[in-house]
């Protein structure tokens, strides 16, 4: 009803990438109180930053759906890590894209978007919190500047911020009507920062003051009207409520996650705790109570994009979810009993973390306030957004964790010219290398035209297996496919070559059912150009021979499409079991050389390199191209796509080839093995058990009777 296929394969993708790269670290984060430097790098690459951030500025363009899909799914293993790009869609940009000019969004929004530059939000003061208007920092106008004083408190990622949006009284007599907005850099003489917060959760995002002393800011860093700041300040909160919204859903998700796997291996009184009612109910609530939370949020989230009021809306979600997820978490926390006080447990976390979410960007006493202002007006319509608005005013909150910034990706190696070279008849295999794993990654060196392809072959996720031993069934029919992990290899170690030179042109190749075109998709969302599928009845039971000759014929195919193939790229158990015969069977169909094992993949004077690894350390080895090349498990994991990327593959039309398609020699020259029976063995049973009132009687025993049989 809310969602779409879009937010349904961006929360897919944001699910995954939580799951593989932040729920192992979340403790970890936890207890060294820093979020590792590469999540920000992955974040960023896969552009969370600016999922909210209109295009022209250098984000996405997406709508708040898509963006509340990725913060729940973040939010259910590290909050801490959700909060690094929320902040980059809420309170970092919000206020110059409300208040700003165009030069300003155009200086200042792409390096947000980006995730190179982040921007803190001060709006908080050791003594304005929810009463915002009172804050006592102010901004005196010397000409052309004006000149800053004051201090900030609570503003996340003040140490590691280029800039910070800075609420200051411009005419203090007019109090909360009296404030305005100016983009501060942080390197600006006058500006410092105080110590780091020690926070009781949320641990992993720095929080500290920020003091402003006779800062001088010049007149075209002001954001909007002079004495129009509040307004900016209310109206950015809003939108950041829904975020934080989002968050507590994900938190209290994750604790029922915790608690259902706690209680069902946990035994109590000869039974698991599963099995008392009183916890059974307990769970019943919990889950209920998370349910109605979520409709709230999901239906602000909806309204928003629809353009609508959600002023209501919001905060009735920040301040249901905020609250129902202090509940929840504290109840699953009760149901791990003992073990639920004990830092080893993650609800142990998870109710550190939860218990702010019912303060920061509004209490729910604010939240209240606001909700009842609406109410009770006579039309039951939201206040005015004028800066002295009575709802506005009494809204004020203290201010949101905002993310670390992530440093900018290392730029590719600048592509070194084509160099003429002659092919080998044969490969060639250099001395042995010491042995020590090759540190650089794979680089096509001639900045030339390289066409690669790469065969995939689609696997079960065994993750989402259910086995019913009972029964003798499984789902294993019905769970999607994943691509498998040694064609992920492959296909890392081709996409390294384009990244190095984009001149390199990736095809993705599959053969398989209708569900193995979702393997194609993940690669063409990574980085291959185009993808191709063979899909026939036919070819449903494969043996390796027949799969090498089925691939042949469908690069042939393809080569008359896109033109002759360079390299040939395999897993090292692609298209087949762990016999490894599909690569050295299809280079024998293509003619080929073959290469297999390889590690590190290059292209070097005209001819493809590969690194293998031995028994006596690394060889390096030659050969002409084209050739096929089979890839063994390197150290390189197949990257996350980007959210842009992971649409766009969706939506991709993929060519299917039929067995008619590839020519008469698949359609009907080709007979493959089949296999008739696969069974197990029947073991002996039988035997005989020793039973001695002592070990030292059963060894005697054990004794008689070998000797007895003639074994000793």
């Amino acid at each position: 009803m809310f969602f779409n296929e879009d937010h349904n394969n961006i929360r897919e993708l944001a699910r995954e990438f939580a799951e593989k790269q932040i729920a192992p670290i979340a403790t970890e984060i936890d207890h060294t109180d820093e979020v590792p430097q590469h999540i920000y790098d992955a974040m960023a690459e896969m552009g969370f930053y600016g999922l909210k951030i209109p295009e022209e500025y250098g984000g996405l363009g997406l709508d708040s759906r898509s963006y509340m899909c990725v913060v729940e799914e973040i939010c259910k293993k590290s909050i801490a890590c959700a909060l690094i790009f929320s902040s980059a869609n809420s309170l970092s940009s919000a206020p110059i894209l409300l208040a700003g000019t165009e030069e300003q969004k155009q200086k200042y929004i792409p390096g947000i978007a980006s995730g190179k530059e982040f921007m803190a939000f001060g709006l908080t003061e050791p003594g304005a919190g929810s009463d915002a208007g009172s804050m006592t920092t102010k901004a005196v106008a010397d000409g052309d500047y004006f000149i800053l004083n004051g201090r900030k408190t609570f503003i996340t990622g003040a140490p590691f911020a280029k800039y910070c949006s800075v609420f200051a009284k411009t005419s203090p007599e007019k109090g909360s009507r009296g404030i305005s907005t100016f983009i501060v850099d942080m390197s600006l003489p006058g500006v410092s920062i105080g110590k780091q917060e020690e926070k009781m959760g949320q641990r992993g995002v720095s929080v500290c003051d920020v003091v402003l002393e006779d800062v001088r800011v010049h007149k075209s860093d002001m954001l909007g009207e002079i004495d129009r700041g509040f307004a900016t300040a209310m109206k950015t909160l809003s939108i950041g409520r829904i975020g934080v919204a989002t968050q507590s859903i994900g938190i209290a998700q994750n604790a029922i996650d915790e608690a259902v796997k706690f209680i069902s291996e946990r035994k109590q009184f000869g039974q698991f705790l599963s099995d008392f009612q009183a916890l059974r109910f307990m769970i019943a609530d919990m889950e209920t109570k998370l349910n109605a939370a979520r409709l709230l949020v999901y239906n602000a989230a909806y309204k928003m994009d629809m353009g609508e009021d959600v002023t209501k809306d919001s905060s009735m979600a920040k301040y249901y979810a905020s609250e129902v997820a202090v509940e929840i978490v504290g109840n699953a926390l009760q149901l791990h009993g003992g073990y639920g006080y004990s830092k080893e447990y993650t609800i142990e976390r998870l109710w550190r973390d939860v218990r702010v979410l019912t303060i920061y960007e509004g209490t729910s006493q604010i939240q209240q306030m606001v909700i009842a202002g609406i109410v009770l007006k006579p039309d039951g319509a939201a206040p005015a957004k004028k800066p002295d608005a009575p709802a506005a005013k009494a809204e004020a909150p203290a201010a949101k964790p905002e993310p670390p910034k992530p440093a900018a990706p290392p730029p590719a190696p600048k592509p070194e010219p084509p160099k003429p070279a002659a092919q080998p008849a044969a490969p060639q295999v250099s001395a042995p290398v010491k042995p020590a794993a090759p540190a650089a990654p794979p680089v096509a060196k001639d900045g030339a035209q390289v066409n690669i392809l790469v065969c995939v072959k689609q696997v079960p996720n065994t993750e989402e297996l259910k086995v019913d031993a009972a029964a003798g069934t499984s789902n294993l029919d019905s769970i999607p496919s994943v691509l498998s992990t040694f064609d992920a290899c492959a296909l890392e170690t081709a996409v390294r070559m384009k990244d190095a030179n984009p001149a390199v042109k990736i095809v993705a190749l599959t053969i398989g059912p209708d569900k193995a075109k979702d393997v194609l998709k993940s690669c063409l969302s990574v980085g291959a150009d185009k993808a191709y599928h063979v899909n026939d009845a036919a070819f449903g039971d494969l043996d390796s021979l027949a799969t090498s000759y089925i691939l042949s014929l469908a690069v042939k195919k393809i080569e008359e499409l896109e033109g002759a193939f360079d390299i040939v790229f395999l897993g090292r158990q692609a298209n087949d079991t762990d016999s490894g015969q599909v690569g050295p069977q299809l280079a024998e169909y293509l003619n080929y050389p073959q290469l297999a094992y390889a590690r590190e993949v290059s292209v070097v004077d005209g001819k493809v390199r590969a690194t293998r690894e031995t028994e006596d350390g690394f060889v390096v080895v030659d050969a002409a191209m084209p050739a096929v090349v089979t890839v063994t498990k390197t150290e390189y994991d197949l990257r996350f796509p980007s959210v842009k990327s992971k649409m766009a593959a969706n939506r991709a039309e993929i060519p299917v080839f039929a067995a008619a398609d590839l020519g008469p020699e698949a359609a009907e020259a080709w007979s493959p093995a089949k296999t008739v029976k696969t069974y197990i063995p029947q073991r002996k049973t039988g035997g005989i058990k020793i039973e001695e009132e002592t070990g030292e009687l059963s060894a005697e025993k054990l004794t008689a009777l070998l000797s007895d049989a003639g074994v000793i």
